[in-house]
């Protein structure tokens, strides 16, 4: 079973290597970061240029037409890079809420825009600290306009729209598309012990919206976009983590030795296991994105949360054994996956 990228993927992969190199240096990351710019516009304009920001958007809506694993590779990058740009936001959150719930003009107005970098989007769901439920959020729309109040808001002080998860007349939770240069919109910035991210607090006072999808499927449209999304930045955390091993220089110390004798020390076992966390993590990762990333029936997608990912014990695995699991309907074309001793995934599912 091979859950590697593709060579095209890889090619992608490796371009978007060198433009970051030359375009995304150290040095001007930090500038971003201690300047008053909330992100680099030019190289949000060169990223665009490059068609990766399209990369999941139809080419009839302006973008490349490509799949959500090329989006997978562009957020590994970036997070390699550590880009200050509001991609996670726009694109992995703004864009998949209009492709995943848009009407045809709302498509037509933003999604062009989104692909070509013209403007940013952002979802607005938060209302305070603590986790996000339904019966947490307040904010409401009567008469098409909405009232309440989000914070916090990642990039919401140089967004151009954003979507707002907020109560409709009927009570249920639904999503609206709110621009936020119009009336009745206040921007206040946050402080945030992450300055590679803008965190704002979005107030509306009688705002005007559109609706997003239905009425009353806004929680269920969130919770099928947030989980992609969450696949992204796991990508982009993972490039995070791998550069960071580079640059202290494990990688090449241990000379890319994935075992140790059992005799040896615990720390040279804890040593060895922390050389290859990116190499694990991005098999697991990429399962995790194939299956959600590919349209298949939901109620065979894989359901695995980003902080789970065990493990059987392997007294209770024979080798090679061949068993049935959710990557045989999540990968097209693969009936059988095969386990072994080597510590093969638990995938969970409800």
């Amino acid at each position: 079973m091979n859950l590697d990228f593709s060579d095209e993927q890889k090619q992608l992969c490796d371009q978007m290597r060198l433009f970051l190199a030359d375009k995304c240096t150290s040095a001007g990351v930090r500038a971003i970061l201690e300047g008053a710019e909330s992100y680099n516009r030019p190289l949000y304009r060169g990223l665009a240029e490059m068609g990766v920001l399209g990369a999941a958007i139809p080419e009839g809506c302006g973008g490349s037409g490509l799949t959500h694993l090329e989006l997978c590779v562009v957020a590994e990058e970036l997070g390699r890079a550590l880009a200050p740009v509001p991609v996670s936001s726009s694109i992995c959150l703004a864009a998949e809420f209009l492709l995943q719930a848009g009407s045809s003009k709302q498509k037509e107005v933003w999604l062009p825009q989104l692909a070509a970098g013209e403007a940013v989007g952002t979802f607005a769901m938060s209302e305070g600290q603590g986790r996000t439920t339904p019966a947490k959020i307040l904010a409401k729309v009567e008469g098409g306009k909405l009232t309440g109040a989000k914070f916090p808001v990642p990039d919401g002080d140089v967004a151009d729209f954003a979507v707002v998860a907020a109560r409709d007349e009927q009570g249920a939770v639904s999503l609206y598309l709110v621009e936020l240069a119009a009336a009745g919109v206040r921007r206040d910035l946050l402080e945030s012990i992450d300055p590679t991210r803008g965190q704002a607090r979005l107030v509306f006072e009688r705002a005007p919206v559109e609706l997003l999808g239905t009425n009353g499927d806004g929680w269920h449209i969130a919770s099928q976009v947030l989980d992609r999304a969450a696949v992204l930045m796991a990508f982009e955390q993972l490039g995070g983590a791998d550069r960071a091993l580079e640059m202290a220089g494990i990688m090449r110390w241990s000379g890319g030795r994935s075992a140790v004798r059992s005799d040896r020390s615990r720390a040279s076992s804890i040593f060895s296991r922390t050389c290859m966390f990116p190499q694990r993590w991005r098999a697991r990762t990429v399962i995790m994105a194939h299956g959600r990333c590919y349209p298949v029936r939901r109620s065979c997608m894989l359901r695995l949360p980003l902080h789970v990912c065990l493990q059987r014990p392997r007294s209770s695995i024979a080798p090679g054994t061949t068993s049935r699991c959710m990557v045989a309907w999540a990968l097209p074309g693969l009936s059988t996956a095969t386990c072994s001793t080597a510590g093969p995934m638990l995938l969970r599912w409800r």
